[in-house]
C-alpha cells in the first residue's frame, strides 16, 4: 500500500479526466516523438497532484532515509542521456542510470514490441514537481512515461541525494 496506495485515490479522478481529454482533443494519446512542449503547460493543480501522490514519509523510518525514485523511457541512448544530465546539472535528480530494456505494449490497437532505455533519477519529494515538470517540457514522447516511486535507501545514500539536489 506504502507504493501503491496513491494509485488507488488517484486513479478514478485521472484516468476518465484523461479520457475526455482525448476525446476533446486537449489530451494526447501517443508516445511518439513531437514538437518540443512549452514547459509552462503543467498547471499548479498538476504540479500539486504530483506532490500528492507520495506517501508521507514513515515516523519509523530512520531520518533521511527517504527518497524518490522517477522513471521515465526514451527510443534512444542518446535522448536518457540528453534527459539525465540536464537533470542532474539543474539540481533535480542527485544522479542517473540508464538501462537498455525491451518494451511491450498495446498501442494504437496493435500489440508493440520495442528496444528502449530506462532512466532512473533520484530525488527527493520537495524536487519532484520540478523533476517531473523539466522531463515534460524536454521528454521527446507526446506521451511519455513518467512514474514517481517512494524508496527507502540506506540513511547515508539517502543524506546524499538530499544535499545533491539543494537548489
Amino acid at each position: 500500500m506504502a507504493l501503491y496506495g496513491w494509485l488507488d485515490r488517484v486513479q478514478p479522478q485521472v484516468l476518465p479526466a484523461w479520457r475526455a481529454g482525448v476525446a476533446a482533443g486537449t489530451a494526447v494519446a501517443s508516445r511518439r516523438p513531437s514538437a518540443p512542449r512549452d514547459p509552462t503547460a503543467l498547471s499548479a493543480s498538476n504540479q500539486t497532484d504530483i506532490a500528492m501522490r507520495l506517501d508521507p514519509p514513515n515516523p519509523s523510518d530512520p531520518p533521511g532515509a527517504s527518497i524518490v525514485v522517477v522513471l521515465t523511457t526514451v527510443a534512444q541512448r542518446q535522448q536518457a542521456q540528453t534527459l539525465a544530465r540536464a537533470l542532474v546539472e539543474q539540481r533535480l535528480a542527485a544522479c542517473a542510470q540508464i538501462d537498455a530494456i525491451e518494451s511491450v505494449y498495446h498501442w494504437d490497437g496493435a500489440l508493440q514490441q520495442e528496444p528502449e532505455y530506462r532512466l532512473w533519477l533520484k530525488t527527493t519529494a520537495e524536487r519532484v514537481p520540478a523533476a517531473v515538470a523539466a522531463l515534460r517540457a524536454q521528454h521527446p514522447y507526446t506521451l511519455p512515461q513518467i512514474v514517481v516511486l517512494a524508496a527507502q535507501a540506506s540513511t547515508d545514500y539517502a543524506r546524499w541525494v538530499g544535499a545533491q539536489v539543494q537548489p
